[in-house]
């Protein structure tokens, strides 16, 4: 009996755990490594599914936190203020183990984004995932090593889908979304792999509609490229270049579907499963 219970108190606090976490999204970073004030991004740990962070000086962590309609989300927020500035992180093997870098495969992800001023069409960026990161030192658009990647691509405001084949500046897709100062925005990306090593991989852009998270809102921006090995794409990066103000990233999400990268609602409290849990011992004990 005494085994019993204690495997059983295990599984509980396990299982309490679990339901306080975002499982769905095979990568989740809500930027909660230090929310005490404002902290450099260099060195610190990823959050679920990637490894440690580098970045510039003037990249760091503080603790305010976007938050999105009713849009899942904790920790704080990652504030990228200066000129020619990029960050970068590798991911684990969470993704490729998944069979979301195979062909014909579908990766979803989704992020926050904010800035407080611009500077029109000399304001550059982008939110990449690929072989290598984007270079903040070249209009903060360019991708290092003649690496691939896509993403998103933001340049005087505009925000449209993109995609990274070589040395080269984000190729921008068709049709583009316009963002406000001091507006934040749930930007949400559907990469489809092409089903052989020669066929297109496209992305698709869309901006959430805060008012109704169950149903995807409409496109506003396409990209595809083509020649490209998906299965190298280890990198998250993000660059900002010529902004007036502060740019903000947050609660990065990847996933197999739509759903994982828009949980919506309260974060499960671990307590109800540990009441649960404390009744089921209990239980045990009386019957003994």
């Amino acid at each position: 009996m005494k085994r019993l219970t204690r495997n059983l108190a295990a599984a509980l606090g396990l299982a309490a755990f679990a339901s306080s976490a975002n499982a769905a999204a095979l990568i989740y970073e809500p930027f909660a490594q230090d929310t005490s004030g404002t902290v450099n991004l260099t060195g610190k740990d990823g959050g679920t599914g990637l490894n440690t962070w580098t970045s510039g000086n003037t990249t760091a962590i503080q603790p305010e936190g976007l938050s999105y309609g009713d849009l899942q989300h904790t920790g704080g927020e990652l504030n990228m203020t200066g000129n020619n500035l990029d960050v970068f992180v590798t991911t684990t093997s969470a993704i490729a183990d998944a069979g979301l870098l195979a062909n014909g495969a579908t990766l979803w992800f989704s992020f926050m984004y904010s800035k407080t001023a611009s500077n029109g069409g000399n304001e550059k960026g982008g939110f990449a995932f690929g072989s290598e990161r984007i270079d903040g030192a070249y209009n903060g658009t360019n991708m290092i090593n003649g690496g691939n990647a896509i993403g998103a691509y933001i340049t005087g405001g505009n925000v449209r889908a993109a995609s990274w084949n070589g040395n080269g500046g984000g190729a921008g897709g068709t049709g583009i979304a316009a963002t406000d100062n001091n507006t934040s925005y749930m930007i949400v990306g559907q990469i489809n792999w092409g089903a052989t090593a020669v066929d297109n991989e496209t992305i698709t852009l869309y901006f959430q509609d805060t008012a109704n998270l169950s149903t995807l809102s409409s496109s506003v921006s396409t990209s595809s490229m083509t020649g490209v090995d998906q299965t190298l794409f280890d990198t998250v990066s993000m660059t900002t270049h010529q902004s007036q103000g502060t740019v903000t990233y947050d609660e990065i999400r990847f996933g197999a579907t739509y759903a994982d990268v828009s949980p919506a609602g309260a974060i499960p409290e671990p307590s109800a499963a540990l009441l649960g849990g404390i009744g089921a011992l209990l239980l045990l004990r009386r019957r003994r």
